[in-house]
C-alpha cells in the first residue's frame, strides 16, 4: 500500500541570517505591518539552495520527496538525498533517482 501525500500548500518563514532570528510573536507583528511576508514553493525554488528548518515530526521529508517528484515529472533534474548516507556513501544517498543520473551533464 502506497502513502498518499497531502497537499498543505504550505507558507514558508524566510530567515535570511542566523542573527536575524526572531520569535513568532515579533514575526507575527511584522507581518501584521507589512513589513514580512511568507513565502511559498514557488518562491523557493527560483533560489539555488534552501534549508528547511521545523520540528521532528513536521513533515519535511514528506513534503521535499513530494516537491522532488513534481519537478522531476516535469521534465526537469531534481534529487532527494538522506543526509544521513552522505558522509558513508554518496551514491547510496540518492532516493528516487539514481546517482548516475546526478553525475551526467545536463
Amino acid at each position: 500500500m502506497t502513502e498518499e501525500f497531502i497537499e498543505l500548500n504550505r507558507d514558508f518563514c524566510p530567515i535570511s541570517k542566523w542573527d536575524e532570528v526572531e520569535r513568532v510573536e515579533d514575526f507575527q507583528m511584522r507581518m501584521a505591518l507589512g513589513l514580512s511576508s511568507m513565502v511559498h514553493w514557488d518562491d523557493l525554488l527560483k533560489e539555488p539552495r534552501i534549508i528547511i528548518l521545523a520540528k521532528a515530526g513536521a513533515g519535511k521529508t514528506d513534503e521535499i520527496k513530494n516537491i522532488t517528484k513534481q519537478i522531476r515529472a516535469k521534465g526537469k533534474q531534481a534529487f532527494f538525498l538522506r543526509l544521513e548516507y552522505l558522509k558513508d556513501d554518496f551514491e547510496l544517498a540518492f532516493e528516487g533517482a539514481p546517482y548516475g543520473e546526478f553525475s551526467e551533464p545536463s
